[in-house]
């Protein structure tokens, strides 16, 4: 029982919430095309296909922060508008 309750505690507290930053304004867009990536482990060659991703960049008064966000996302927002919260994926 012991080993149990140990268990869930260790398995709650490696669980992090998403970054959150509560307001500030879009200052850069990046898009990151789809691409693949090769890797060579031992004797054999692994090809791995990465997404489409999509980054805003969130300043407010104190730092500016890199956010993933959906496509739809990114194509709404333009730089200089004001977020009110961004969350991070």
């Amino acid at each position: 029982m012991r080993y149990r309750v140990l268990i869930c505690l260790a398995l709650l507290s490696s669980c992090e919430e998403p970054e959150v930053m509560n307001s500030g304004y879009v200052v850069g867009k990046q898009f990151v095309p789809a691409h693949t990536k090769h890797r060579l482990i031992g004797k054999t060659h692994y090809t791995s296909h990465i997404p489409d991703k999509w980054f805003i960049y969130v300043a407010d008064s104190t730092k500016i922060e890199r956010f993933q966000v959906t496509e739809k996302r990114f194509l709404k927002l333009k730089e200089g508008q004001y977020l009110k919260k961004v969350y991070n994926k």
